[in-house]
């Protein structure tokens, strides 16, 4: 609900959001390197390439490993189990700790073997259908 205050946030969010979106983007298409026949390039390099801090690039690099194997794919998990035991809840479809518990073991195991063992062709085949 909300009404015109949210919508109000929401444009402010909106706007610093894109904002910061704008900054990194263009950082990184001007502190990217040449390698081969490939670019390389992201935070690490321009904080490392436009700060002049090679520590601090790695630190950020290091951080951020931390961070996206325990944060994203946490809340990503989370996010699913919540959704599908929410909607077995409204089904009446039985003890939601249980169906916790399946649904945790299915997302390893399809994580598991789809994904991590398949190689980065499997990942990028996994993602070019699981993304719209």
């Amino acid at each position: 609900m909300g009404g015109a205050g949210a919508v109000f946030w929401m444009w402010v969010m909106a706007l610093f959001t894109a904002s910061a979106s704008f900054v990194e983007s263009t950082l990184a298409q001007l502190y990217k390197t040449r390698r081969f026949d490939t670019f390389k390039g992201g935070p690490a390099y321009y904080i490392q390439r436009g700060l002049g801090s090679r520590k601090a690039g790695m630190v950020f690099a290091v951080l951020f490993i931390f961070c996206f194997a325990l944060s994203f794919t946490s809340l990503q998990a989370n996010t699913i189990v919540d959704t599908v035991t929410g909607a077995a809840a409204t089904a009446e479809m039985g003890d939601e700790a249980t169906l916790t518990w399946a649904l945790a073991i299915i997302l390893v195991l399809l994580t598991g073997t789809v994904v991590i063992f398949g190689g980065l062709r499997k990942v990028a085949q996994v993602a070019q259908n699981v993304v719209p």
